[in-house]
């Protein structure tokens, strides 16, 4: 147990979401003390320089994370060490690593109730996405070139963070004159498997390739629906814990690529054991948005 804190420091994100729970290390939510909980709402959670430190009824900041383990779960030192390295393990330090662009994004995006490019789309807002109000745009040769407001869209892979999925937008519109959505570095290099969870998911779970045909195939079908970015990334995507039953609602593309990534998913799917349905647009070169505003289209004849 040597050397704990500065094996810890820099993971105590990861550490204490697996312990103790992803709510204790949202830094903008005040909760209620871990050592007391009847009292009022003063925890804060600020990771100072990676200690894993937090504010709360009983601490000005200068507790830590194997502290914060030891007030939640009421343990001495030696049992939350012992539970912290069942984590991290027991082995040297492992070597610092320079967070990500997107890691370090975590801490500056927000939550929003509307959108107003999303509302110019006639889609609702997704629970799942993050904006941020001046974004750095980076060109080719990683020079600011300005700042914009952006949709920041999670990507995961098993329920961990790998990077942001980030549309740029000007007036309340997509931005012009340059690419507007970009893919931040992952953090393990690979999205392999990823998504963006832009519902909380159910027994049933739908699919899609981009975030606005997701959103869009969920107000049409009424399930919860997840962007899987693109074709490639959704032939290797596994359904979460709990989904049984997989609704793939694909691209009607002019090249029937869609139509290859959405049954090769599929065949992979039926085979270990889930339940399965492909749906495409009824019209060649469209996606679900274009069957929304289609059919909103109809209904105002």
């Amino acid at each position: 147990m040597s050397d704990l804190r500065q094996r810890c420091r820099g993971q105590w994100e990861r550490i204490i979401s697996e312990i103790l729970g992803p709510q204790w290390i949202e830094s903008r939510k005040h909760q209620r003390c871990p050592c007391r909980p009847d009292d009022k709402p003063k925890y804060r959670f600020s990771d100072h320089h990676g200690s894993g430190s937090f504010f709360c009824h009983c601490s000005n900041g200068d507790r830590d994370g194997v502290q914060l383990v030891m007030c939640r779960l009421g343990l001495d030192f030696k049992a939350a060490a012992e539970r912290i390295e069942q984590v991290i393990g027991a082995g040297p330090i492992p070597a610092r690593r320079k967070p990500t662009r997107a890691e370090r994004l975590q801490r500056e995006v927000e939550h929003s109730g509307r959108s107003r490019y999303l509302e110019s789309r006639g889609l609702e807002m997704a629970p799942g996405l993050r904006w941020h109000r001046s974004l750095a745009y980076y060109d080719e040769h990683q020079r600011v070139i300005g700042h914009y407001p952006a949709m920041c869209a999670p990507v995961l892979r098993d329920g961990a963070f790998e990077t942001y999925h980030v549309t740029y937008l000007q007036g309340g519109q997509k931005l012009s004159g340059m690419e507007p959505r970009k893919i931040l570095p992952s953090k393990s290099g690979s999205l392999a498997g990823a998504s963006i969870p832009l519902y909380p998911p159910g027994p049933v779970l739908g699919v899609a390739e981009g975030i606005e045909s997701a959103i869009a195939a969920k107000m049409l079908h009424g399930v919860p629906v997840w962007a899987l970015i693109n074709t490639a990334l959704m032939k290797s995507w596994t359904p979460p814990a709990g989904t049984r039953s997989v609704r793939i609602y694909a691209d009607h593309d002019h090249n029937y690529a869609g139509h290859a990534a959405a049954y090769g998913l599929a065949h992979r799917l039926v085979l270990t054991g889930f339940d399965v349905e492909v749906h495409f647009p009824p019209v060649p070169g469209t996606d679900w948005n274009d069957v929304l505003h289609a059919r909103r289209e109809v209904e105002a004849e």
